[in-house]
């Protein structure tokens, strides 16, 4: 900076990297000690005069009493800064002018040594308060594919078909370094599993999230809430980065952009390798020799595969996926390769029931069958001493699956529209033996049918319980359930029913 320039201002698109140039500029003056005072303040879209002479006081370890005005404020505010002598204040992220007389900020002159630096997106509003611009432009479309291949890193700049999605990719990020940096990042991380989904689709946020959770992502998370949180915060990331697009009559759904999923494919197809077959209209299994051995999660999703006969030797993979296909058969010794198995979704499928080797996946943490509305039959659970999520949603179970009392670490077990299948015109809600709750204690999420009963005295003991939905028999349970309940501990959602009754929160 030049001793005569008062007023500096460093202006250009959101993501170009001007907050970057002044916050090493800020610390370079921390160091010097040339200046009284170094301030910075972060503004913000909605400007509010108050808040921003308040940031500034408080810059200063200066107290301005809350009931004073705001012209009263500026007053103390200018005396505050003028007593400071030579200062820099830094003010970034400016939307619109600014009075500097209405905030309290002196004009800085050469005379008193004082600098205002400020960023902005809007040169308009750089001119209009007289200050010098410096003007940030973006990265060329060479210097932007440059700065994307050294951030992937090597090992994926090695796959041969990459370099034509390179391109694309660093010409959709519109040479701006913050998005090709973020892009770079996201792709090797919770981008890479929407690329499981089909081209184009439209995937639920709340889907998404929840296979997050599935996946394992957010295990430092406590509770279940935190962990929904965490998702949602990782969903805008990835929206405001145009990673992810807006989809849906709500807005309820997201989609890939198609430059982006070209790019997340081809650093899938080698190390960790993933297999994506999802919508493309298959009516079998593809055959063996066109099976990735060696990948970690393989996607078959929204096909018309009706038949899992052939046995694959996956001794790596982590996550299938195999929704939303009319599956009706699944071969006794189709699982037996894959010890490794995690994820395993068979959702929106027909199958009546799953083959006992299903019984020695013993590292599968997440069984999903929701909408499985023809299955009857599920083999001992004995031996998934590692499952965390259980989902039977809308099932025709013919009984309570065997071991389920051995789900030490399960968190997630919806039986909700689950119905025991009898010759009957009456379907039976299933219910839970007597003595099970107890057992899974690390329970957070429980959802059973309207008629299927649990005990008072069982649902009280599930500690880490925060979304309930359930039935008791009558008033008195219920309200055994409300006496018995420490003070201290609050469902963040139930759906309670009493014979007629309906409780419920959101």
């Amino acid at each position: 900076m030049h001793e005569e320039i008062s007023k500096i201002a460093v202006c250009g698109p959101g993501g170009v990297g001007k907050t970057i140039i002044l916050m090493h500029i800020y610390n370079e003056l921390l160091t010097a000690k040339k200046f009284y005072k170094v301030i910075w303040v972060t503004m913000s879209k909605d400007f509010d005069v108050v808040k921003l002479q308040n940031d500034i006081a408080c810059a200063l370890s200066a107290n301005v009493p809350k009931e004073w005005d705001k012209v009263r404020r500026a007053g103390q505010l200018s005396n505050l800064l003028k007593e400071a002598k030579r200062y820099v204040l830094i003010l970034d992220d400016v939307w619109e002018k600014i009075s500097l007389n209405e905030v309290g900020i002196p004009e800085p002159t050469t005379s008193n040594g004082c600098i205002l630096a400020k960023t902005s997106r809007k040169m308009e509003v750089c001119k209009s308060m007289g200050f010098k611009v410096i003007k940030v432009e973006p990265l060329t479309e060479e210097e932007a594919l440059t700065l994307l291949s050294n951030k992937v890193g090597p090992a994926i700049l090695h796959i041969p078909t990459l370099e034509s999605t390179l391109k694309l990719v660093a010409k959709e990020c519109a040479g701006l370094p913050l998005t090709i940096v973020v892009v770079a990042g996201s792709l090797r991380e919770e981008d890479d599993l929407c690329v499981l989904y089909p081209e184009d689709f439209q995937i639920p946020k709340e889907e998404l999230i929840e296979y997050w959770i599935d996946e394992g992502m957010f295990d430092e998370m406590e509770t279940k809430e935190a962990m929904k949180n965490k998702g949602h915060a990782v969903l805008k990331r990835l929206e405001d980065n145009c990673l992810l697009e807006n989809a849906g009559i709500d807005r309820d759904c997201v989609k890939m952009h198609d430059a982006v999923r070209d790019m997340a494919l081809s650093i899938t197809s080698t190390n960790p390798r993933y297999m994506v077959k999802a919508g493309m209209q298959l009516e079998q299994l593809p055959e063996e020799e066109k099976w990735a051995m060696d990948a970690v999660k393989i996607s078959l999703m929204e096909n018309s595969i009706r038949e899992l006969l052939l046995p694959v030797k996956c001794e790596r993979l982590t996550t299938l996926l195999l929704g939303r296909n009319p599956v009706i058969r699944i071969s006794e010794s189709f699982f037996i390769n894959m010890p490794c198995l995690r994820v395993l979704d068979l959702s929106h499928t027909r199958i009546e029931c799953l083959p006992n080797s299903t019984s020695d996946l013993e590292n599968l943490t997440a069984l999903l069958l929701q909408e499985c509305y023809y299955l009857r039959y599920l083999p001992s659970l004995a031996k998934l001493r590692r499952l965390k999520k259980l989902d039977l949603c809308s099932t025709m179970l013919k009984e309570t699956p065997q071991g389920l009392e051995m789900l030490v670490n399960l968190k997630y077990h919806d039986l909700y529209r689950s119905f025991e299948y009898v010759f009957s015109p009456m379907l039976r809600p299933v219910n839970l033996p007597i003595g099970l709750l107890p057992k899974l204690s690390r329970l957070q999420y429980l959802r059973l049918h309207v008629g299927g009963e649990v005990k008072a005295e069982e649902v009280v003991q599930l500690e880490k319980l925060e979304h309930f939905e359930g039935h008791f028999k009558d008033l008195s349970e219920f309200r055994k359930y409300v006496q018995l309940s420490p003070p201290a501990r609050t469902l963040s959602s139930y759906r309670i029913s009493v014979n007629v009754f309906d409780i419920n929160s959101s």
